[in-house]
């Protein structure tokens, strides 16, 4: 066990060896360094924005091509912009198919991008270089540099309805969510069993598997990818996701990106986009999916999907006609107590999770990701998955119970999985086949049982293993119950090996039980006494400043973890009057944080003129002209929960209305009974028209925002340089937030019946 974890390290960091495709990551580190000079952020509409376009146009046609700004005011579900999106095409012979190598230039407002997105940016940009050098390939290869993905995948959408798109038939496109770690593939496209095919073959270091994907196009996460797989045309996905504590913020800057991961990620890029633009894209398409996994990031694993669930029901039947023919473990006591304890596994590993969730997430300061010494947390938990097997197994050698319970529960998921989400399959299959394929095929061998119990127990330690050490990319130590319920096949598999060693004569249970605890507490308290947080690691902590006429000036700390006490008490945070107590953020979205009484700065707020109300059939149609001021970076409309927005259009474009919710993953998560925040970028000296239609009788705010950088004063330069060394800025980062609320009419201005 201890050397499938040892083994698993070779998939948590990206591979130091390049991968021969002819990307340098230092070509590509020296055209970031020059995109992101000043390292200063860079979100959609911002003056530095401009300076890094113009920066990737000059290295476009430093390199022969004649790039195009294709400029659009878009709109999502998600908010507008006014995006200026980069393209450049490398001529194939075949102008009538085209590749898309896709990657985003702008940054949030916090960090200067280097990783998020620039780091995608310098490697399309060194394949631009790259392919201009090389005989013409087959398909025109489109480079997309897409601007304002941060606030609305906005450039992405305006491509979709670009005329160069009609030619797409492949994506690659690639992300950062972090600092470090391979670049995995971790979404691909319906119909995706010949395109695998060609990442195994042309990937040096694949890292990639289907549960990943599976699991992927089930949340509402989006990237610029998503727009292009909605709309029916299939590619890659890469990303990043290691040290993630650094995402959004200042540190997402050129000191802490990992070389090792940018070589990866180029030479992913390299491979894909080289492959796709010289194949037959018609012979890509396929009817089916392909299951796949990567062997520790060295060669991928593959077959296709449509086999899943006739292997899993020969593999169930194989285990039920081993059952039948060893009668003597379809005893009634025996097979009773058997399914029992493989019942049981799951509320003790979810008890123990429960428990080690205190010490390993729980402990004052811990980050809910991205932990900097994650090894202790990651033995305690194997330990206590390791202690649950040894426990149900000295309890089925002391009743005597059956063996195969645990492989009852493996194979039905398989045949499950198999039915329902195929690519989830693979971590139930392969143990659940080599379990009663060895059963039989060793059925006279000596210790031909133990051998087959054994190997399935390998497979599922490979898989279960590996897919714990993944949650902490989603979720973290603090749910460290749900972390180790993921352990239940690996403790399925084990218990019957630990049940024949403990029944063996002499043999005492209760040795291997405590050293099983004693390695749970010691690899717990290692885990407790480690430093959660650093300046490298570090939590999220914005200084805010909220006024308008959604209620008094305030400071709002919000952050990201435990605040430091003496930081809170230094600045009035813990002061009399000062409290940590539900707040409206934005006007209109519920929020817990610290928060202080704040002097009235005097910033503006935005406008909302000529704003006319009117009654239309048991609704309400609001409409008004909308400016924000020169000086903001950010604004938006903040709705809240109960606000009864039924629609919502700006400049025309209708971002999703009641009848519209569920239609396409862009619009998934908006339900219209919750808060919303829509997201416009920096968007001077213009007025868009805003259209609201609305329940008469819902009383959830509606406000409009704009975020300001801060003014100096003492006051601010004290809680903005005296924060933690181990918190940094994230997201929006610190801010002046000016409020001007739409809806209801009388908390906000007056308008006309």
């Amino acid at each position: 066990m201890v050397l499938i974890l040892v083994g698993w390290r070779s998939m948590v960091d990206a591979p130091s060896t390049p991968g021969g495709t002819g990307f340098s990551s230092a070509a590509a580190h020296a055209t970031l360094t020059e995109l992101l000079r000043e390292q200063k952020p860079h979100p959609v509409g911002s003056p530095q924005n401009a300076v890094v376009r113009d920066r990737i146009l000059a290295v476009l046609r430093a390199a022969g091509y004649q790039p195009a700004v294709r400029a659009a005011f878009q709109c999502t579900a998600f908010g507008c912009a006014q995006v200026e999106n980069i393209v450049a095409v490398r001529a194939g012979t075949d102008p009538s198919k085209a590749i898309l190598a896709s990657a985003h230039y702008d940054s949030v407002p916090a960090g200067p991008g280097a990783a998020d997105d620039g780091s995608g940016t310098a490697i399309l940009l060194e394949l631009a270089k790259d392919l201009a050098k090389r005989k013409p390939p087959r398909s025109d290869v489109i480079f997309l540099l897409s601007d304002s993905e941060e606030y609305g995948l906005n450039g992405a959408h305006a491509f979709a309805r670009d005329p160069d798109m009609a030619r797409v038939r492949a994506v690659v496109n690639l992300e950062g969510r972090g600092a470090a770690g391979p670049s995995v593939m971790f979404e691909t496209g319906a119909g995706n069993a010949a395109l695998m095919e060609l990442y195994a073959d042309v990937v040096p270091y694949p890292v990639a598997n289907s549960l990943a994907f599976e699991i992927y196009k089930r949340l509402p996460n989006n990237t610029d990818f998503t727009v292009y797989r909605d709309r029916g045309i299939f590619g890659f996905n890469l990303a990043f996701v290691g040290h993630a504590s650094l995402y959004h913020t200042p540190h997402d800057d050129l000191a802490h990106l990992d070389r090792d991961t940018l070589q990866h990620h180029g030479d992913n890029a390299f491979a894909l986009v080289r492959a796709l633009a010289d194949a037959n894209l018609d012979e890509l398409r396929a009817t089916g999916d392909a299951s796949y996994f990567d062997l520790f990031g060295r060669v991928l694993i593959k077959w296709p999907g449509g086999l899943n669930l006739p292997l899993a029901g020969a593999a169930f039947l194989a285990l039920v006609a081993l059952l039948v023919v060893r009668r003597s473990e379809l005893r009634l006591r025996a097979a009773a107590w058997s399914l029992l304890l493989a019942l049981l596994t799951l509320p003790l590993l979810f008890g123990l999770g429960w428990l080690l969730a205190f010490p390993l997430g729980r402990w004052p300061g811990a980050l809910m990701l991205d932990h900097p010494s994650p090894w202790p947390a990651r033995a305690a938990l194997a330990a206590a998955a390791l202690l649950c097997s040894v426990l149900l197994g000295a309890v089925a050698a002391r009743r005597g119970a059956g063996h195969y319970g645990g492989w009852v529960m493996i194979t039905v998921l398989a045949v499950v999985t198999s039915a329902l989400v195929p690519g989830a399959a693979y971590a139930f299959l392969w143990p659940a086949v080599a379990f009663a394929g060895l059963s039989w095929a060793l059925a006279r061998a000596p210790r031909g049982a133990f051998w087959a119990s054994a190997i399935g127990a390998a497979l599922a330690a490979l898989f279960w293993l590996g897919h714990m050490v993944m949650l902490e990319s989603a979720i973290g130590f603090p749910q460290s119950a749900i972390k180790l319920l993921a352990m239940a096949p690996l403790v399925w598999a084990a218990t019957p090996l630990w049940a024949r060693l403990l029944a063996q004569p002499g043999t005492r249970g209760v040795i291997p039980v405590a050293l099983c605890a004693v390695l749970v507490v010691g690899a717990s308290a290692l885990a407790a006494l480690q430093t959660t947080t650093s300046p490298d690691f570090p939590r999220g902590l914005n200084v805010t400043y909220q006024a308008g006429d959604g209620g008094p000036p305030q400071w709002i700390l919000q952050n990201v973890g435990q605040i430091d006490p003496t930081y809170l008490s230094t600045h009035g945070f813990l002061a009399a009057g000062a409290k940590q107590t539900k707040v409206r953020s934005l006007g209109a979205i519920a929020f817990a944080g610290p928060v202080k009484a704040a002097a009235d700065l005097g910033l503006p707020a935005p406008s909302f003129s000529g704003a006319m109300l009117q009654q239309e059939d048991r609704r309400v149609v609001l409409t008004g002209k909308v400016r924000f001021s020169r000086e903001s970076f950010m604004s938006g409309l903040a709705i809240g929960a109960a606000s009864g927005v039924l629609s919502l259009r700006i400049d025309g474009q209708e971002l999703w209305s009641a009848g519209a919710v569920g239609a396409g993953k862009e619009k998934r998560g908006q339900d219209l009974s919750k808060e919303r925040h829509v997201r416009m970028g920096n968007l001077p000296d213009r007025e868009l028209s805003l259209e609201l239609v609305l329940d008469p009788s819902a009383t959830g705010p509606v406000t409009l925002y704009q975020r300001l950088p801060l003014p100096d004063s003492p006051e601010i330069r004290a809680m903005v340089q005296g924060r933690p060394p181990d918190t940094l800025p994230f997201g929006a980062g610190d801010s002046a937030v000016m409020v001007k609320t739409l809806w209801p009419p009388d908390r906000g201005t007056p308008v006309a019946p």
